[in-house]
């Protein structure tokens, strides 16, 4: 269901692009003040004391001396009250807040239109639909998001992007290889593509439609877990991975290729794939991830 365009009165709204291996990164991020599920400030009210007003004890008059005559004091005129003028309560100056109209929503099941249209809007220079599955955006983003936060990536979850090109790897004696460097280079584009994103544009388009996000969470059966929490917690596993410089050394005792550094071959699935594509890729994606994560507090 495609929506009207932006007018000064409306918000634009989602950002479902999981860019990948971002895990949604494409994230606190405000953790609590933002429109995804926004915290009310708390107003704390200091209820001052009043002071008390001191009781003055009436003043005491002495009788005269002995002998002295009272002379009779003059009558007092009492002088008519001068007026007090008027004074006019300063006017405070009249602030004129502007009406903001936030269109509904389409159900998430109607969602997909909407949220291409949303994304092309947000980042219509970046050929965004490349790298977008053809259906479920919505869905897909949060369950890439929740698969990161878990360490885990499911297979078949990135199928949908272009990637061109094989893994290769150099023997440099039996069963002992090195990750060949032209291998990183499959990743360049996504790298490219995904750091070129405005991250505080991500981080609104993602807190517009917190509704829809939350619902497709919730879809998992998690009702409780705040969504947010989960989508840092992705941020952060990809920002743990190590950044490695030099050669990547591998083994291959069966048919599948491992890290020869024991420390490396135990890192978490999310981890290891990040460090596949590269060193420089790696600094630039979690360079991003970290403006994603500032912009998300």
């Amino acid at each position: 269901m495609n929506k009207p365009k932006n007018t000064e009165t409306q918000k634009k709204t989602l950002s479902p692009k999981l860019v990948t291996l971002t895990g949604a990164a494409l994230a606190a991020l405000a953790l609590l003040v933002y429109l995804l599920w926004p915290a009310s400030d708390k107003v704390s009210t200091d209820t001052g004391s009043t002071d008390a007003t001191d009781n003055k004890p009436a003043s005491v008059v002495e009788p005269p001396p002995a002998g002295t005559v009272a002379l009779p004091l003059p009558a007092l005129q009492p002088q008519p009250a001068k007026p007090i003028p008027a004074t006019k309560p300063p006017t405070e100056p009249t602030v004129s807040v502007p009406s903001i109209t936030t269109l509904p929503l389409p159900p998430l099941d109607n969602s997909d239109d909407y949220a291409r249209d949303e994304l092309d809007d947000a980042f219509a220079s970046s050929n965004i639909d490349q790298w977008l599955p053809e259906n479920d955006l919505i869905r897909r983003f949060v369950i890439f998001v929740n698969s990161l936060s878990e360490a885990n990536l499911i297979r078949g979850q990135l199928e949908h992007l272009p990637i061109r090109g094989k893994f290769n790897a150099i023997e440099t004696r039996p069963k002992h290889y090195r990750l060949d460097p032209e291998s990183y280079h499959r990743y360049d584009a996504i790298t490219d593509f995904f750091t070129s994103l405005d991250g505080r544009e991500i981080v609104r388009l993602y807190q517009e439609n917190s509704s829809l996000i939350t619902k497709a969470y919730h879809e998992l059966g998690n009702p409780q877990t705040d969504f947010n929490k989960v989508f840092i917690d992705a941020i952060d596993e990809l920002m743990a991975t190590p950044d490695l410089e030099g050669d990547i050394e591998l083994v291959r005792p069966s048919v599948t290729y491992r890290f020869e550094d024991k420390q490396l071959e135990q890192l978490s699935k999310v981890q290891k794939q990040l460090i596949r594509m590269g060193p420089e890729n790696t600094r630039k994606i979690k360079a991003k991830l970290r403006e994603i994560r500032s912009a998300l507090r």
